[in-house]
């Protein structure tokens, strides 16, 4: 009976201790997962028409402050290629991507976003932007009107003086040349 009483110690007891000592082993982390940029290729349409040449792209995740790519050029006819999302970042993974066109009037976004995969892969995406180019705003022009002087003002009462001096000016040049003239005809 102790025989077997020891047997059964051993068979319910090892496989007890051994999954104690496993429960108490330390906890491993999983080792970092590859981490990359996502590139994009494809066409871009403002309005379902290829934009005007020197439009840039770019793209930002949540928001510009917290990551922009370098901007891109469009090519004719709207194509685009080789823009590149490379967050240092890696809690960045899985966080929104927004796309804009911008000129020298200002930007617009796409109506397109899509989830920063950090994958090491080229994702081909068409992106429509349903804003309108941005323009000069017009700036209105002032039509000059006619005013009254204001009374008080002293360059009104010093026009006539000034007009008056050179009209007395001229009459004294004038008798001169009168009187150099008749001199000569004697």
């Amino acid at each position: 009976m102790r025989r077997l009483l020891s047997v059964l110690t051993l068979v319910v007891g090892l496989p007890l201790t051994m999954f104690i000592s496993l429960a108490a082993a330390p906890l491993q982390e999983n080792p970092p997962q590859p981490f990359g940029p996502d590139a994009f290729t494809g066409w871009v349409f403002i309005l379902n028409d290829a934009p005007p040449l020197g439009m840039r792209l770019f793209a930002c995740i949540d928001d510009c402050s917290t990551y922009q790519s370098v901007v891109v050029g469009i090519k004719e006819g709207g194509a685009y290629g080789q823009l590149v999302v490379k967050p240092t970042d890696r809690s960045l993974v899985g966080h929104s991507i927004s796309f804009f066109l911008a000129n020298e009037f200002g930007i617009i976004q796409a109506a397109e976003t899509v989830d920063f995969v950090g994958a090491t892969d080229i994702f081909t995406l068409d992106l429509h932007f349903e804003d309108a180019v941005p323009v000069p705003t017009a700036t209105p022009s002032i039509t000059p009107t006619a005013s009254l002087p204001v009374p008080g003002d002293l360059t009104v009462t010093a026009i006539p003086r000034l007009a008056l001096i050179v009209g007395a000016i001229a009459v004294v040049i004038g008798i001169g040349i009168l009187m150099a003239a008749r001199r000569r005809g004697a």
